[in-house]
């Protein structure tokens, strides 16, 4: 691992506009989104729970874990890469064409980063997972009561 990482306050409170978009409001907007694809898919246990014993119980439980635990690993997650930056223009800049990649990069060894990035594709492929299962349940279940 190597040395050096950015300051609490570049991660707090350090702001960069790099769109053409002059409204402030709408960046931080736009800015949210990557945040917001932490939360994504975790209303797929709401979807499954005809199939679950004590589906009142278990279904709660499971919306409340899923929003609990993304919520945590994603703010971790998000907090660590800003503290990983080392050179701002440069990993913007990246010859990659992905910060987060050059972040990695500028952080572990090459094979360390491959892994790194083998994972999020792994977990993105399992968030996928999670959105067609609920969707296909969902539509077997308007199907079966005729609302579709």
């Amino acid at each position: 691992m190597k040395t050096g990482h950015q300051t609490a306050s570049f991660v707090f409170t350090k702001f960069e506009n790099y769109t053409d978009w002059s409204s402030i409001g709408y960046v931080v907007l736009i800015g949210l989104l990557q945040a917001q694809y932490c939360l994504s898919g975790y209303d797929a246990a709401a979807h499954m729970t005809e199939e679950t014993r004590k589906a009142d119980v278990a279904g709660a439980w499971g919306m409340i874990g899923a929003v609990v635990v993304s919520a945590i690993t994603g703010w971790l997650f998000l907090i660590a890469f800003f503290f990983g930056i080392h050179d701002y223009e440069a990993t913007v800049n990246s010859l990659t064409g992905f910060p987060m990649t050059q972040i990695l990069l500028d952080n572990f060894s090459k094979q360390l980063t491959i892994f790194f990035m083998c994972l999020i594709l792994v977990a993105c492929w399992f968030c996928g997972l999670a959105s067609v299962t609920a969707n296909s349940r969902m539509i077997y279940a308007f199907s079966r009561d005729h609302a579709m």
